[in-house]
């Protein structure tokens, strides 16, 4: 399923799944096979075949895998949905126990990016150390980007100075 990915061959990709779907129990594994299918989704930029499977997979009661957020999250920034994004990052997760660390956070963060969605592109910034993390350039240039989307000129120059303060230096935006 993932070749099929890397190939943009979506459509076989869902044929495969619906294969192994039809073999596999919830338990043994249909999450790792959920996340391969939305990985093919997001890399073959059909982000809404990868919401749905996402939408399938919850359904079902399967596992959430961490393997498949980062793809997620990539759909999910393609179709500009912030709201869905805020719910997998703050509940979904946690309800699957899985730890958030700077590459989940900033794959939320693009969403909200591409979404224009500054205050809470700020909020999640502001509430990184929560996790035991300090905000990376990555972090600090998402949010900026979302502030320069809505024109929040001032919060985007608080953020730069914020940058400095903390030793990181913003790259190209």
């Amino acid at each position: 399923i993932r070749s099929c990915g890397h190939g943009h061959l979506w459509q076989e990709a869902i044929h495969l799944f619906s294969q192994i779907d039809e073999r596999i129990s919830p338990v043994s594994g249909l999450g790792w096979t959920f996340s391969a299918l939305i990985m093919a989704m997001d890399q073959s930029n059909q982000w809404r075949k990868a919401a749905e499977a996402w939408t399938d997979m919850r359904s079902r009661g399967v596992l959430l895998e961490r393997s498949a957020l980062l793809p997620m999250f990539g759909a999910l920034a393609k179709a500009k949905s912030w709201e869905q994004a805020l719910h997998v990052l703050l509940w979904e997760t946690r309800a699957a126990h899985i730890d958030l660390d700077h590459h989940l956070l900033n794959a939320a963060m693009l969403v909200f990016d591409k979404a224009g969605q500054w205050t809470v592109s700020l909020n999640i910034l502001t509430s990184i150390p929560r996790y035991s993390l300090q905000p990376n350039r990555e972090s600090f240039t998402h949010t900026i980007r979302a502030c320069s989307r809505c024109r929040e000129w001032t919060w985007a120059l608080w953020l730069m100075d914020e940058m400095r303060r903390l030793g990181l230096w913003p790259d190209t935006m």
